[in-house]
């Protein structure tokens, strides 16, 4: 079974991501562990980027047993840091061995070629679209979730910036009508913090949780955010098929 089919495979569990730099890592404790996952590498917060130190935090995140996603956000998309996308294809070679899924932005210059170390390193992509301004047309998000499918990423992830509560209503249609389709969906910000509660449960394949410093507007504390899962998984409302 691929990491793709295991995180799937959700029944009455959905999945929390917990984003976290080098620092981070160290706080994930048992109790932490428990309420994740996977785990988010935010290279672009790493106190060194050098391959050496990035490949040997790495080791040190697999022991904890949960699945990788290596991520070096470029500023444009929230990133920390400017990173060029020469250095970005020197991590990612290095990390796509260790890892389990890499997050590219979509509108990456260096997208194909991040695809192919996907390829052949036997892994999964998530084409990443942020937009922290608004939330686009919903034909406008179904076009991204097309596209990038059709250009080999295996999940696409889309996180936009509400403006009023329609914006709430279009992100949720989004989810529900494409929750066959591996995506990950997310409402930023203060108004949309309830949805990286509720998506889970009706289409998004996980949402990302806080370990330490925010790393994405609205996100929540990982075990926080479990505990208020658990309350409603109990009660059986898990829709996602």
């Amino acid at each position: 079974m691929t990491t793709l089919d295991l995180i799937k495979n959700q029944a009455d569990h959905p999945h929390i991501a917990a984003s976290v730099s080098d620092r981070e890592l160290e706080l994930i404790d048992s109790a932490v562990l428990k309420a994740i996952d996977l785990i988010e590498l935010r290279i672009d917060h790493f106190t060194s980027i050098s391959t050496g130190h990035i490949a040997g935090v790495i080791r040190k995140a697999r022991s904890l047993n949960r699945h990788l996603i290596c991520t070096v956000r470029s500023p444009d998309e929230g990133g920390r840091i400017s990173i060029s996308d020469e250095e970005r294809l020197e991590i990612f070679g290095v990390a796509a061995p260790l890892v389990d899924i890499i997050d590219i932005e979509a509108s990456s210059a260096i997208f194909r070629d991040v695809l192919d170390i996907v390829n052949k390193n036997n892994k999964i992509l998530i084409a990443s679209v942020h937009n922290f301004n608004c939330t686009p047309p919903y034909r406008e998000m179904e076009e991204m979730i097309r596209f990038n499918k059709a250009r080999g990423a295996h999940i696409v992830k889309i996180a936009t910036m509400p403006q009023r509560r329609e914006d709430i209503l279009e992100m949720t249609r989004l989810t529900v009508m494409h929750h066959r389709d591996n995506i990950v969906t997310i409402s930023m910000g203060q108004m949309g913090m309830i949805t990286r509660l509720f998506f889970p449960f009706i289409g998004s394949l996980f949402t990302f949780a806080s370990v330490g410093s925010t790393k994405a507007p609205g996100q929540i504390d990982a075990i926080r955010l479990r505990e208020i899962m658990e309350i409603f998984s109990s009660q059986k409302l898990h829709l996602h098929p």
